[in-house]
């Protein structure tokens, strides 16, 4: 897969198709494959011009980009090994290859929900953030995010000190953690059975899009997206519409009634208002909540035909008090002294 994304004019799709069509990568195959209904005409004729001396060189140099990844402890991992996320592989455009420092073994859950929000939250918001990802790992859940800090950073800390797996999924290459001050949890998330994934390999430059496009494997990684907290143009509705793009379920917190007014939840105010988005309101809905995202789950899995299940609550609405939600899995103000 590593060769075929070297060749000239092959995009992420062109490689795995031709690597679903001829995965013994024998070249000579593939180029005889040039005249036959194998391959679409546009990809069969950017093979054409390619040698087989050509062909060979880039195996030869995506053999030694395997060694020295795994060298260092990381693991490379394309689309169709058993290893790959299966959500994400159903995904349109999946990325052809991910690295992976970590465990392995966590991406193969399809039970995987994201939860992501701003860089700048209110206390109230990571505290919901640190409650919601908890109360996910505790129902069998894998927590997805960024490693951003602010709602990503509780979100992975909720998680990882309710003893569960948690995947953060970086828009940097695999060797560099950012922020930096996120080393210490990086290594947390390996060192507990999680995983640290990129589409970037050993030394890739960083540029903004990457994450963008890490907000859309963050979506096609899970059931669904979780923004806790967002400004009107933050970067977490990124995920949102690729979720929404990838028929992924969307739900958020309510908005804390004390802190509504803050500008982190005009976002969420937004998506709410939509009627695209289904809130959660607090702790009594939360049985329904791990059943719904089971439900969308099965028919994700099933290949999404007829109507998704609905993100019905409860029978009805809970009081719109900040206790509800503070307390949403736990007491309020516990989660320094319960971990710490």
């Amino acid at each position: 897969m590593l060769a075929l994304m070297g060749l000239p004019r092959i995009g992420r799709w062109s490689a795995i198709q031709i690597a679903r069509a001829f995965p013994d990568g024998d070249w000579r195959t593939a180029s005889e494959a040039t005249r036959s209904d194998r391959l679409e005409g546009r990809v069969a004729r950017s093979l054409t011009n390619v040698s087989a001396h050509e062909w060979l060189r880039l195996v030869a140099r995506a053999v030694l980009v395997v060694a020295a990844h795994q060298e260092r402890g990381v693991t490379v991992v394309a689309v169709d090994e058993p290893d790959y996320p299966p959500l994400l592989r159903l995904a349109s455009g999946p990325p052809p290859v991910l690295f992976v420092r970590g465990s392995t073994a966590a991406l193969r859950s399809v039970d995987a929900v994201a939860v992501v929000g701003t860089r700048e939250p209110t206390a109230g918001g990571e505290i919901v953030a640190r409650r919601l990802a908890a109360a996910l790992v505790q129902a069998g859940f894998v927590v997805i995010s960024g490693l951003a800090k602010g709602i990503d950073t509780a979100a992975h800390v909720g998680a990882l000190d309710a003893s569960g797996k948690t995947i953060a999924i970086l828009g940097t290459a695999i060797d560099k953690i950012y922020p930096a001050a996120n080393k210490e949890l990086a290594a947390r998330i390996e060192s507990t059975g999680g995983a640290l994934v990129s589409e970037y390999a050993i030394g890739a430059p960083t540029s903004g899009r990457q994450f963008v496009e890490r907000d859309r494997v963050q979506a096609a990684f899970s059931i669904a997206v979780v923004p806790v907290q967002t400004g009107i143009e933050g970067g977490t509705l990124h995920a949102v519409r690729f979720a929404h793009e990838l028929h992924r379920a969307v739900l958020a917190p309510r908005p804390l009634a004390a802190e509504e007014s803050h500008p982190m939840y005009d976002g969420i105010k937004v998506l709410l208002d939509s009627g695209r988005v289904a809130m959660i309101e607090g702790q009594g809905e939360y049985a329904w909540l791990a059943n719904y995202l089971r439900r969308h789950r099965d028919w994700l899995v099933a290949g999404s035909a007829g109507s998704p299940p609905a993100p019905a609550g409860g029978s009805k609405p809970l009081p719109h008090n900040d206790a509800q939600q503070l307390g949403l899995f736990g007491e309020p103000g516990s989660e320094r002294g319960q971990h710490s």
